[in-house]
């Protein structure tokens, strides 16, 4: 008799045991390879993500991000041509890069890191938008209607924050390590390829930086003898909000600005949206190219030794590149 239960036993053992294994490795939120996160891990790893970063734990928000990125990385070529897929997975992705990209900077701004970390977080954040705009514009050119614009707007956008604050911490840098860590020639370089970013990001979009219905010499006149802005951030609201009414719930589009803004309503959606192209993105580019900006780059092109980049009188090139830090409330 138990030699016969031991015998049942057994046979049960072995018909459940594969697909207790499968079970298993389905639900966790990492494949026994250590790299592949299975669909439905991807929401529930990036909302723990927001929740981290609402705390200012940024290292930690980081490292969620970043499994998120290098999952779908590793994925991305089995599932390329698998739309249906695609359209589940794209949204949280390019959400976790924008916010993991943000997360590096304000991780770096907010710790004392060692500076080759905080360098190469940076390299780290630029290689994951860079590995995704590239897979968008893939997917783009194989499918033109499944990838709008917008999207490849919110990767320049965080590119562009990346390269300007990675740019000031190099600078910062050289009086720190009281070596010149990097040119400033090729640091204020960085910052124009950012600068460039901006400017690709409102073309991009179809944002104006003057009113439409106001000559330039005038919008100009305005601006330097009564201070009157030829833009407001109530122009960007009145031209996004028709574009964001157009987006189904079920777009990609409206559901990467849901999970970036952590909002639903799209009114409340557009205003994130334009303040940030407005006073991130337009103004940032007004001081990179106002008289007083210009001048001061200049300048710190012309620096080379340290005892040139340390000399008081070059204070304002330091001052300069953190405006713009401050500028986009990175620290």
């Amino acid at each position: 008799m138990g030699l016969k239960r031991y015998f049942y036993s057994l046979i049960i053992f072995v018909l459940l045991f594969p697909t207790y294994i499968l079970s298993v490795s389905y639900s966790s939120p990492v494949s026994r390879s250590g790299n592949v996160m299975p669909f439905r891990h991807y929401d529930v790893s990036y909302q723990k993500a927001m929740e981290l970063e609402s705390l200012k734990m940024f290292e930690r928000s980081r490292d969620k991000y970043r499994s998120i990125n290098d999952s779908f990385f590793k994925l991305y070529p089995s599932i390329k041509q698998d739309k249906k897929t695609l359209d589940k997975i794209l949204p949280v992705v390019i959400s976790s890069v924008y916010r993991f990209s943000l997360v590096t900077a304000q991780a770096n701004y907010s710790n004392m890191y060692q500076l080759v970390y905080q360098i190469s977080s940076f390299k780290t954040a630029h290689s994951h938008i860079n590995q995704l705009l590239t897979i968008l514009m893939d997917l783009k050119r194989s499918h033109s209607n499944f990838i709008q614009s917008e999207l490849l707007a919110h990767l320049l956008y965080v590119r562009g924050v990346n390269r300007i604050a990675w740019s000031n911490k190099l600078l910062e840098g050289i009086p720190w390590k009281n070596y010149v860590v990097f040119p400033p020639q090729d640091i204020a370089s960085m910052l124009t390829v950012a600068i460039e970013d901006f400017e690709h990001l409102l073309e991009l979009e179809k944002l104006p930086t003057t009113f439409r219905y106001m000559p330039a010499f005038m919008a100009t006149f305005l601006e330097r003898i009564f201070s009157i802005e030829s833009l407001s951030n109530d122009d960007y609201f009145k031209l996004m909000l028709p574009r964001f009414l157009r987006h189904k719930e079920t777009s990609i589009s409206y559901r990467v600005n849901r999970l970036i803004y952590n909002h639903k309503d799209i009114r409340e959606l557009v205003k994130y949206y334009s303040d940030r192209n407005y006073y991130s993105v337009y103004l940032t580019l007004k001081y990179y190219y106002s008289r007083s900006g210009q001048r001061i780059l200049k300048r710190a092109t012309t620096l080379h030794t340290l005892d040139d980049i340390l000399q008081p009188r070059n204070k304002v090139v330091f001052d300069f590149f953190l405006t713009f830090v401050n500028q986009l409330h990175i620290r």
